[in-house]
């Protein structure tokens, strides 16, 4: 089976490795693909160029910000340097698994619709029946 031929060539790494001195193992989910990042910052491209947030408009870069903390739940801030002031500590999608973030995506999705957005082409992806997908 596919899992026995996976287990096989993992051992065999690790075998391998161990001939050469220490190893270490790190067990994790692969995280989020190109494809879902260029979707992603796409998206925050539309929102940012047709969305005023309360009497304002954002860069992409600060709704990546706005969004993630609103899809986490949570916000963290943090005083400048000069103390005059506070820093948003947004969350690191860099990190996110491909379902966080397919589940970002979605979140934005729904968003950025409740706003009136026009997703732009590269924001939208569809199945062979026409339905919207998530990256």
């Amino acid at each position: 089976t596919n899992f026995e031929r996976q287990k096989t060539a993992v051992l065999d790494m690790l075998l391998r490795g161990l001939q050469s001195g220490a190893v270490m193992l790190k067990f994790a989910r692969p995280t989020r693909s190109n494809e879902q990042n260029a979707k992603l910052w796409a998206m925050l491209s539309d929102i940012s160029k047709q969305v005023t947030h309360h009497g304002l408009k954002y860069s992409a870069m600060d709704w990546k910000n706005i969004l993630t903390a609103a899809f986490e739940g949570e916000s963290r801030m943090a005083p400048n340097l000069e103390g005059n002031g506070l820093v948003f500590l947004g969350a690191q999608t860099r990190k996110y698994t491909v379902k966080q973030m397919r589940d970002l995506i979605e979140f934005i999705y729904s968003a950025g619709s409740e706003r009136g957005v026009e997703w732009s082409g590269q924001s939208v992806t569809f199945d062979e029946n026409g339905q919207r997908v998530a990256a």
